[in-house]
């Protein structure tokens, strides 16, 4: 099932005196009638509440004050894929699963869903397909709006007038759409897989004005992640979609099909469940972002531990930038239980999906360690601005993806 929300068209292509209706959001849904349900939320630094001066107000927390929200910024899929039994946990049961990720979205959310749905078979799965303004990109300029908005004034000073005037200059013609089919795909078998709910903007990529002019209140100065309103408003679209469904609580849990160890500092600065070389240094890089950081160091090891009966996959996390450049270094890595050769870590992504400088988390697997014990190597084999970063790192059974 597939849920549109507001469809502008060029006929309401001017349409500023109507924000109030099309994007109204219900104060009644203040105190619904489903806070008592247990929610799960997986996705972006959008879920997260990225943007937000209280994250108490992103839409998890607005759905229910005790929601289990394991958003993860600057990050996709792919973590949660390999660590669910270690996220969700064995006790836990939920009877709502919002999952958002759109353009970060690829096999590893078709294998989170089937673990989720073996685990919770009567659990409501919702998906988020939100488009943002930044996502339009100008023919001339190849950037979006947002990108010269920001080039023309401090960001703390954005204003939604300012944003506006300057989308007057343009025609509809002068920007194109950007998007990504493989990630189309892989969400849309990820709803059919889950019997779930797609949420959903209708929209006609010749026509962006009306859709940037109207949908631009529902994001932060940057465009990509969601304002106070644009939280509440997915709030109420989920709420719509348990009422229409007429959702039910339920009890039932399946045993995990299989188990995972993970650990990630990323978010917390709390190193646990690994032994690691003492003069690595535990540094918060940015705000709530913390990284132990080769400072100073040509090679550093961790010392980590395979409990499962049968061998077990090794990812390691850490930063890495694109798609211009990187300020990290290049690495090599290796297994003390492994005669495979080292695996190379630039820390550099490129894609075109991204116009802008992007700063995210990325994984790399880094070969198969028997049960027990096994040492990681890490070597440097190129210099560059900053340390080489470690987030998390990862023990998981195979599961044959890239």
């Amino acid at each position: 099932l597939t849920v549109n929300l507001f469809f502008p068209t060029e006929q309401n292509q001017r349409q500023l005196e109507g924000f109030s209706e099309v994007l109204k959001v219900d104060d009644s849904n203040d105190d619904h009638e489903f806070k008592d349900y247990r929610f799960l939320t997986f996705g972006t630094s959008r879920t997260w509440g990225s943007g937000l001066s209280n994250r108490s107000l992103a839409y998890p927390w607005l759905l229910s004050p005790n929601a289990k929200n394991l958003a993860i910024r600057a990050a996709g899929p792919q973590v949660p894929c390999m660590c669910a039994y270690s996220m969700v946990g064995d006790e836990e049961v939920y009877d709502v699963i919002v999952i958002e990720f759109f353009f970060h979205a690829n096999d590893y959310l078709v294998q989170l869903v089937r673990r989720l749905r073996h685990r919770f078979p009567h659990a409501t799965f919702i998906f988020l397909k939100i488009w943002s303004p930044h996502q339009f990109r100008l023919k001339k300029e190849e950037k979006s709006l947002r990108n010269l908005v920001d080039e023309g004034i401090d960001k703390d000073a954005f204003s939604m007038e300012e944003y506006m005037k300057l989308l007057d200059r343009y025609e509809n013609s002068d920007f194109y759409y950007i998007t990504r089919p493989d990630s189309e795909m892989a969400l849309a078998q990820a709803v059919r897989e889950s019997d779930g709910t797609l949420i959903t903007q209708k929209l006609d990529p010749k026509y962006p004005k009306p859709y940037m002019q109207t949908f631009a209140f529902l994001f932060v100065h940057d465009q990509v992640h969601f304002s106070e309103l644009g939280h509440q408003w997915m709030r109420d679209a989920v709420l719509n979609i348990l009422r229409t469904k007429k959702a039910e609580k339920h009890n039932d849990t399946q045993p995990w099909e299989q188990e995972d160890f993970c650990v990630s500092w990323f978010e917390t600065g709390n190193v646990t469940g690994v032994d690691y070389d003492p003069r690595m240094e535990l540094h918060e890089f940015s705000r709530f972002k913390y990284a132990l950081e080769m400072k100073g160091l040509n090679s550093t090891w961790f010392r980590i531990w395979n409990d499962m009966d049968n061998d077990a996959e090794v990812i390691l996390n850490y930063m890495s930038m694109g798609p211009d450049s990187t300020v990290y270094p290049t690495v090599n890595v290796s297994l003390s239980t492994s005669d495979q050769p080292p695996v190379t870590i630039d820390a550099f992504e490129y894609s075109p999906a991204y116009s802008f400088p992007i700063h995210i988390v990325q994984q790399k697997k880094i070969g198969t360690i028997p049960s027990g014990e096994t040492t990681l190597f890490i070597e440097k084999v190129k210099e560059n601005i900053h340390p080489f970063r470690i987030v998390g790192i990862i023990v998981t059974p195979p599961t044959g993806l890239d």
